[in-house]
Formats: C-alpha cells, sequence, structure tokens
C-alpha cells in the first residue's frame, strides 16, 4: 500500500490498548488498510475484517459475522455446531437453542466461540466495515430501536471481551452523527479515533505514477491527478485507469481528459454518495435541503460561507431554525460532503466528486 505503512503501524499501536473508530472520507483507503490486516495481521493477532455495507438487516449482519469468523477458523460452519461449542463453553452443557436467539444475542455468542478458539497468545482484531451503512439498513429492516440496541450491545460486547478482543468501527458517513440521531452517544464513547487522512502529495504522485508504469508522467500532471481525487486513492487510480490514448508524456489536459472519460462512463461514478445517503440518513424532507446546500457548493469553483449554505437550508424549508439548518450542514461537513477550510468557510470535499455531483444532479 503506497503511503500507508505509518497508518498502518499507528492503528495497530492504538487498537492493542482501546476499541477504535476509523473515520476518513470515501474511498480514501480505510477497508484497503483492514484488507490488508486482515490478509498479514501483526505478530500476536487473528485480524478479521467483516464487510457489513451489503447486510440488509441485522441477521445479514450475523451471517456476514459468522461467515468471515469461520473464514478464519474461529468458529464453526454451522450453527448447530456452534450452538455445541458454545454450551461447552458459556453455559456448562444447559440446552440452549441458539438459533432462537435474537441475532444482537448471537453476536455474543460468535464472539464467545471466537476468542475461545484462537490460538494461545492471540488476540482478536475484529475489523467491522462500513458499520453506518449496515446501520442504516438495521433502522430500514428493523426499526431504530434495533439499532441502538445493537450499538450499545457491541459497545457492551467491547468491555466483555477485552482485552482478548479489541473492535474497529469505520465508516464514511457519519457513524457519531447517527448514534445521536439515534440517542445512544454513550455507545461511542470508550472508542479512540483514528483519522485516516488522503495521501500526501508525495504519495499520491507515486501512486498516480505506478498506475502508469511506462509512461513518462509530467510534474504537474501529478499534482493535478491528485488535486481533482483530494488525494484519494481510488480516485486517483480512476483517473490513471480512464486516460486516453498516450503517444506522449501525460501532461495536465491528459488528466482532464480522464476526468471527462470517468465521469461520462456508463459505470456512473459516485452513485452510492449521492442522495441515496442522505434520504436513507435524513429523510426525504431534509435530504431535499441538503441536497440544495450540496447543489450550491458543487456550483462553486472556491470556498463557500458556511452561513450563506445555512441560508439556503432555511430558504428550501422555512420551519427550519438557524441552528437546525447549521447542524444538517455539519453533518455533511461530518460526511464527508464538504471539508471546513477555516471556522466560516467550506468547500466541495473533493472536486471530482463535486463534477459529477454537477453532471448528473444528486437525483440517485
Amino acid at each position: 500500500m503506497i503511503g500507508r505503512s505509518d497508518d498502518r503501524q499507528a492503528l495497530i499501536v492504538l487498537l492493542a490498548l482501546s476499541g477504535v473508530l476509523m473515520k476518513g472520507s470515501r474511498r480514501v483507503g480505510k477497508s484497503t488498510l483492514l484488507d490488508d490486516l486482515d490478509g498479514a495481521p501483526p505478530v500476536g493477532w487473528v485480524m478479521v475484517r467483516v464487510d457489513l455495507e451489503k447486510a440488509h438487516g441485522l441477521s445479514e449482519g450475523v451471517e456476514a459475522l459468522r461467515a468471515d469468523l469461520h473464514r478464519h477458523g474461529l468458529v464453526p460452519d454451522s450453527w448447530e455446531d456452534i450452538v455445541r461449542v458454545f454450551r461447552a463453553i458459556e453455559v456448562q452443557g444447559v440446552e440452549i437453542d441458539l438459533t432462537a436467539l435474537l441475532p444482537r444475542d448471537q453476536i455474543g455468542a460468535l464472539l464467545a466461540t471466537a476468542t475461545a478458539g484462537l490460538p494461545k497468545g492471540h488476540r482478536l482484531g475484529l475489523l467491522l466495515d462500513e458499520v453506518p451503512w449496515w446501520l442504516d439498513s438495521v433502522q430500514t429492516v428493523d426499526g431504530g430501536s434495533a439499532a441502538a440496541n445493537v450499538m450499545m450491545h457491541l459497545r457492551a460486547l467491547r468491555a466483555r471481551f477485552s482485552p482478548s478482543m479489541q473492535m474497529v468501527l469505520t465508516g464514511s458517513v457519519g457513524l457519531r452523527p447517527l448514534a445521536t440521531m439515534l440517542e445512544c452517544d454513550d455507545s461511542l464513547t470508550d472508542l479512540a479515533d483514528f483519522e485516516l487522512d488522503p495521501l500526501d502529495l508525495e504519495a499520491g504522485s507515486a501512486l498516480f505514477e505506478v498506475e502508469l508504469a511506462g509512461h513518462t508522467v509530467r510534474e504537474e500532471a501529478k499534482r493535478h491527478a491528485w488535486e481533482l481525487a483530494a488525494g484519494v486513492p481510488e480516485w486517483i487510480v480512476e483517473l490513471a485507469n480512464h486516460m486516453p490514448e498516450l503517444t506522449e508524456e501525460v501532461g495536465v489536459a491528459h488528466v482532464e481528459a480522464a476526468a471527462d472519460n470517468y465521469l461520462s462512463s456508463g459505470a456512473r461514478p459516485f452513485d452510492r454518495e449521492r442522495r441515496r445517503h442522505l434520504v436513507l440518513r435524513h429523510g426525504e424532507q431534509a435530504a431535499e435541503v441538503m441536497k440544495q446546500a450540496l447543489d450550491v457548493a458543487a456550483g462553486r469553483n472556491g470556498w463557500v460561507p458556511i452561513r450563506g449554505l445555512v441560508a439556503v437550508v432555511m430558504a428550501a424549508d422555512s420551519s427550519l431554525s438557524a441552528r437546525k439548518a447549521a447542524g444538517l450542514i455539519e453533518e455533511l461537513i461530518e460526511a464527508y460532503y464538504l471539508r471546513r477550510v477555516d471556522h466560516e468557510n467550506v468547500v466541495f470535499h473533493c472536486p471530482l466528486f463535486a463534477r459529477a455531483w454537477m453532471l448528473y444532479g444528486s437525483d440517485v
């Protein structure tokens, strides 16, 4: 991983001390870093990444956890065998139908079985990826109280199994604001924050050059790709992958052509990042006014005053107070749609994303 060795080591050191809430903008490399830890764990750890993005509801999240713990040999493949092992560990032979337990309680049974099955002298690093997307779906399928309950239950499990197990929770769409909305802020207070920043210019340039191996890349082209992608590795790679046919040195014009190619591709990039998340999290009415604020921000080449975006939101919904409108703008900052440049101004977080927003609109 280009430019991530220090981040990897810092995360390992932090995880040895406490659970971690990993934050970072979309596609910045959170999942890639967790995959790297899963595949090449540090000495004394079994690292298990669980991708919760596609888990629809609580039961599917539990099944994703079971499958990944089994992938590492920590739990049996079938619930029947899990019941047998769990009964021996936790309930001393008392008859129990684990499949009749609530999915939330099945999580505890899985972790009890997994920690008991760790190699001697090892700890479990449970890397729960894309937690906010999963909890959004839990709200939809199981209800808001279920989402709050599972967050509080995960905290209780962290306390119960520490230090044999530590958790990393990730998400780029604002886990702390979600906890506030669900009235369970205490569910995250035991976690240490870890911010995964975009690649710096040196690392971003190196990545762009590696992706274009065999071609000479001008320094100004590397910088332009890094700036367009806001240092986000996946988008730097996409720019390299969408280059026009190259017969000369790669310059700024080639990077611009690559951006056009990428944004006009049939894949419709950035679909997931657009309005769907806002609707899932905030509902149609709030999503619409937040969308209008983002329309303004995306259409500006420079900074946008926060007070101006607050005015846009209040004009779109006259029932909102200035405080509530300002809170919605803060949500957009927390969810990495906007980036604060100083106390009074923001800018769209990624220029490439801003172009996609303007090209496609925010409808999904």
